[in-house]
Protein backbone atom coordinates (compact mmCIF):
# COMPACT_ATOMS: atom_id res chain seq x y z
CA UNK A 1 0.00 0.00 0.00
CA UNK A 2 1.44 3.35 -0.98
CA UNK A 3 1.72 6.25 1.41
CA UNK A 4 -1.21 8.66 1.04
CA UNK A 5 -0.56 12.37 0.76
CA UNK A 6 -2.11 14.78 3.23
CA UNK A 7 -4.40 16.10 0.49
CA UNK A 8 -5.72 12.60 -0.24
CA UNK A 9 -6.24 11.92 3.46
CA UNK A 10 -8.10 15.23 3.81
CA UNK A 11 -10.41 14.25 0.96
CA UNK A 12 -11.06 10.83 2.51
CA UNK A 13 -11.77 12.47 5.88
CA UNK A 14 -14.27 14.83 4.27
CA UNK A 15 -16.02 11.89 2.62
CA UNK A 16 -16.19 10.11 5.96
CA UNK A 17 -17.78 13.17 7.59
CA UNK A 18 -20.29 13.42 4.74
CA UNK A 19 -21.33 9.81 5.25
CA UNK A 20 -22.00 10.47 8.93
CA UNK A 21 -18.90 9.11 10.66
CA UNK A 22 -18.14 10.70 14.03
CA UNK A 23 -15.07 12.82 14.82
CA UNK A 24 -13.36 10.10 16.84
CA UNK A 25 -13.53 7.63 13.97
CA UNK A 26 -12.16 10.16 11.46
CA UNK A 27 -9.32 11.13 13.82
CA UNK A 28 -8.51 7.46 14.33
CA UNK A 29 -8.40 7.06 10.54
CA UNK A 30 -5.92 9.96 10.24
CA UNK A 31 -3.64 8.74 13.02
CA UNK A 32 -3.70 5.21 11.61
CA UNK A 33 -2.13 6.65 8.47
CA UNK A 34 0.91 7.88 10.40
CA UNK A 35 -0.37 11.40 10.93
CA UNK A 36 0.54 12.98 14.25
CA UNK A 37 -2.38 13.56 16.61
CA UNK A 38 -2.21 17.37 16.65
CA UNK A 39 -2.01 17.51 12.87
CA UNK A 40 -4.92 15.07 12.64
CA UNK A 41 -7.07 17.25 14.92
CA UNK A 42 -6.20 20.39 12.93
CA UNK A 43 -7.04 18.68 9.65
CA UNK A 44 -10.26 17.28 11.11
CA UNK A 45 -11.37 20.76 12.24
CA UNK A 46 -10.56 22.17 8.81
CA UNK A 47 -12.58 19.44 7.09
CA UNK A 48 -15.52 19.98 9.45
CA UNK A 49 -15.58 23.67 8.53
CA UNK A 50 -15.59 22.79 4.82
CA UNK A 51 -18.48 20.41 5.44
CA UNK A 52 -20.45 22.99 7.47
CA UNK A 53 -19.96 25.69 4.82
CA UNK A 54 -21.08 23.37 2.04
CA UNK A 55 -24.15 22.40 4.04
CA UNK A 56 -25.04 26.07 4.66
CA UNK A 57 -24.68 26.92 0.98
CA UNK A 58 -26.87 23.98 0.05
CA UNK A 59 -29.57 25.14 2.48
CA UNK A 60 -29.44 28.69 1.12
CA UNK A 61 -29.92 27.39 -2.41
CA UNK A 62 -32.96 25.41 -1.27
CA UNK A 63 -34.72 28.57 -0.05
Amino acid sequence: MRKSSQKELAQMGLQMLQTGKDRREVKRFFTAHRMKARLAVALLCKQEMVFIRAEQQWRQQQQ
